[in-house]
């Protein structure tokens, strides 16, 4: 939204069968701005939003973005825009989802998405306050239980997958066999996302992966491109792909939790799961 033809850019999608999600951190979205937005044909808003007060969200999002945040959640509700709050589960918050689930639904937004957390660029940088160990996703299933409970289908998200796969699958025994075959994801098959230079990745995560550049070809080239569908198949990894993590019992729970990290960290040869190395502690 930095972007002077952000609108324009929109409006070009008016009579377009695809759906726009815009995902922002809301803090520039004014009642003007909210008013010039609800004109546009964007289908859903996803706002970023880590706590339910200053004292939780700001540490982690800035000093000062719970207040803008809100304001800017306001603003699209109040011109019946449909709002998804988007929350990032880590260290900081986790003990505080119910009432980040709670305020969402009492400030009017349709749902809450609750995300895991990816360890790419700042996140990386600060992993050691930011990324969960054993006992805190153990407490962490207990609090996504009683948020299910009370909220039902109000709250969704791939965290609460994680905490069934890796309490389901930590103790398991599976013999590990290469090559390794990673399932496909959406990116680059039902999804993906336009950069603010123009150029479409698979998603939002693969920002490096560059597919097709919409200042030279348009988007259905792009989206139907060979390099399209490869970044939507199934990674078959090989033994010294990860070969710091090709012994570890617990391979198979790591990538299901970062499918990713092959396609950008191939030289590392380590799998990054986003939570702790299970092998390490055990």
């Amino acid at each position: 939204m930095l972007r002077k033809d952000f609108f324009e850019l929109i409006q070009l999608f008016k009579d377009s069968k695809i759906n726009i999600i815009l995902k922002t951190n809301g803090t520039l979205i004014s009642r003007q701005t909210a008013d010039k937005l609800c004109k546009l044909p964007i289908d859903i808003y996803a706002v970023s939003l880590d706590g339910a007060s200053p004292q939780i969200n700001d540490p982690i999002r800035g000093k000062g973005s719970f207040k803008k945040t809100r304001q800017g959640i306001l603003n699209l509700i109040e011109k019946k825009c449909k709002v998804i709050i988007s929350c990032t589960v880590t260290m900081q918050n986790y003990r505080d989802l119910e009432n980040i689930v709670s305020f969402s639904k009492n400030i009017g937004a349709i749902g809450i998405k609750l995300n895991r957390i990816f360890l790419k660029e700042n996140a990386s940088l600060n992993n050691s306050i930011l990324k969960m160990g054993y006992n805190d996703i153990m407490a962490l299933r207990f609090i996504l239980d009683g948020i299910r409970k009370r909220f039902s289908n109000f709250a969704f998200g791939s965290v609460f997958n994680l905490t069934n796969n890796f309490i389901n699958n930590f103790h398991g025994d599976k013999k590990i066999k290469f090559p390794i075959i990673v399932e496909s994801c959406p990116a680059g098959v039902t999804k993906c996302a336009i950069q603010p230079d123009g150029w479409i990745t698979p998603c939002e995560i693969l920002y490096n992966i560059k597919i097709g550049d919409l200042k030279q070809k348009s988007i259905k080239d792009i989206w139907l491109s060979k390099q399209m569908l490869t970044a939507g198949s199934e990674i078959r990894l090989k033994k010294n792909d990860i070969i710091y993590c090709a012994s570890c019992k617990h391979i198979y729970l790591c990538l299901l939790y970062y499918r990713c990290t092959p396609l950008t960290k191939k030289t590392n040869k380590k799998i990054l799961n986003g939570l702790y190395c299970i092998n390490s502690e055990s």
